[in-house]
Order: structure tokens, then sequence, then C-alpha cells
């Protein structure tokens, strides 16, 4: 099972972890549709995105959330995405690094 998306094929059914996180390089920063993976939400600032397919979705509130301690990310809760997703370019620009994809996995 791929570490960036968690699915498998159960019958005729596709079973989605959502708990996986899925690296973006399009996407203005991190988003969870998940409001239970983020606890303590403040208001966000931004109140809409935009989409890839030009519809809008609404942000309900965002919080800093410590991975390590050399990185910390500001997410932000979209509900009616059904990904979570990270964004490439604030992750190398945080750790002022590259992202290398190997076959099982990924080194910043």
């Amino acid at each position: 099972m791929s570490p960036l998306f968690n699915s498998f094929i159960a019958g005729k059914k596709k079973i989605v972890f959502t708990n996986a996180w899925i690296i973006d390089f399009t996407c203005f920063g991190h988003v969870t549709f998940n409001v239970r993976q983020i606890k303590n939400l403040k208001p966000s600032s931004q109140k809409i995105i935009s989409r890839a397919n030009d519809n809008k979705s609404t942000i309900i509130g965002e919080r800093n959330v410590s991975i390590s301690n050399y990185l910390n990310l500001d997410i932000v809760v979209v509900p009616s995405l059904k990904y979570n997703l990270l964004s490439h370019s604030q992750i190398t620009k945080t750790l002022l690094s590259i992202v290398i994809f190997l076959a099982q996995h990924l080194c910043f």
C-alpha cells in the first residue's frame, strides 16, 4: 500500500483511508477535509478556496500543527474536499530542501 495514498479494492468497492495525505504540487497550502484530525480550530483569515476545477469551497478553520522539531504546518479545514493535501512548495520552503521520490517512499 502506498504511504501517500492508502486505498485498496475490496470486491467491487474502493476503500479509501481518510488518514492518508497526498503531496500536491499545485495546492496553496496544507488542507484536510476531516475536522476531527485538527483539534482546537481557530477562525481562518481566508474564508474560501478555489479548487482546480474552478469550484469554490469554504474554509471552516485553521490550526498550526507541529509535525517535528523542524516542521510546523498551517493546516486549513475544508470539509467539501475528499482528500488531505500537503503542499509540496510549503514543505520544501520550510525545510529549505528538495524532495526525492523513490518507489516506496520519499526523502526531503
